[in-house]
């Protein structure tokens, strides 16, 4: 593996690390940060699941754990996935027809291997939906691509929930059209600044003085549409400092009682709150702290 330095007007090759499993030309698998920057992993068919503690001061790898997942389908399809959950706890694997789900935090990570999913029968094609890459969605979940094209995705609705809470649902998520095998990769632009850590580069310098301050975000900024709503609408705040701590989701109608409320993923930007049973009139959304409100919106429903 190797390892880039990603400056302003440069990249600079730091070298390779060679540690873990081989990486053999056959494999399809999947590579993935956690939310919080300090995993990493990858899977491949013969080279098992690799995950290890990762700096980012000096992007190196490091306390190796080869767990040895091989080849073992009857479906005869060799594509697998992955995904952390939103507290990078939790670490899914798609195998073909399952979804296992390992604890990190376990102190022996290979025991605490569950499965949370099987694969089914598509609803309405003669395809199989057998499960291949899993991406960790602005919304809090996980979405898995199937290694046919089908007009499904499958989901993990609570992935920072231990065992079948996870709520892992078989198609749970329709396309407009077939989507043949890929799902996008995103960066996390939400990670923001390693408290304590001297390196950093989420920085800005004050041009009329010498310090250089954290280049916060304003928290404050929420944006709700559509707005009038009338079946959902969609909270964004995606500007929430997760650095600060995990927040919550409310919504208040105008007598400020509270009709919705949840805990919100770490590292989120977005949640899609169903509202076609509140009655109509004007309401408050609330992203909250234990020390607070951070941000509120209004939003009316018709």
């Amino acid at each position: 593996m190797y390892e880039l330095l990603v400056q302003p007007d440069t990249i600079i090759n730091c070298g390779k690390q060679c540690l873990g499993g081989n990486y053999l030309s056959t494999d399809e698998g999947q590579a993935a940060f956690s939310p919080d920057g300090s995993k990493f992993a990858w899977l491949g068919n013969y080279s098992g699941l690799n995950l290890y503690d990762f700096d980012r001061c000096s992007g190196l790898l490091s306390n190796t754990i080869l767990l040895p997942i091989y080849y073992s389908s009857d479906s005869g399809i060799t594509q697998y996935g992955l995904s952390f959950s939103p507290n990078s706890r939790f670490l899914y694997m798609a195998q073909s027809n399952i979804i296992v789900q390992f604890d990190t935090w376990a102190p022996d990570i290979w025991a605490s291997a569950d499965t949370v999913g099987n694969f089914q029968t598509p609803p309405d094609s003669t395809l199989p939906g057998y499960y291949f890459l899993m991406q960790l969605a602005p919304d809090g979940k996980i979405y898995v691509s199937a290694s046919n094209g089908i007009k499904y995705l499958h989901v993990i609705n609570q992935p920072d929930q231990k065992g079948d809470t996870c709520d892992f649902v078989n198609y749970g998520f329709c396309l407009p059209y077939n989507n043949p095998f890929g799902l996008p990769s995103y960066p996390n632009y939400r990670l923001g600044v390693l408290p304590g850590s001297p390196c950093d580069t989420i920085y800005k310098t004050d041009t009329t003085a010498t310090v250089t301050t954290h280049q916060g975000m304003d928290e404050t900024i929420i944006k709700i549409f559509p707005n009038p709503a009338t079946d959902y609408t969609i909270v964004d705040y995606g500007f929430t400092d997760w650095s600060k701590g995990q927040v919550s989701l409310e919504i208040c109608n105008g007598l400020r009682q509270t009709v919705y409320s949840q805990q919100l993923p770490m590292y989120s930007g977005f949640q899609k709150v169903e509202v076609s049973k509140l009655a109509s009139g004007t309401y408050t959304a609330l992203i909250k702290r234990s020390t607070g409100v951070v941000a509120s919106g209004k939003f009316v429903k018709q």
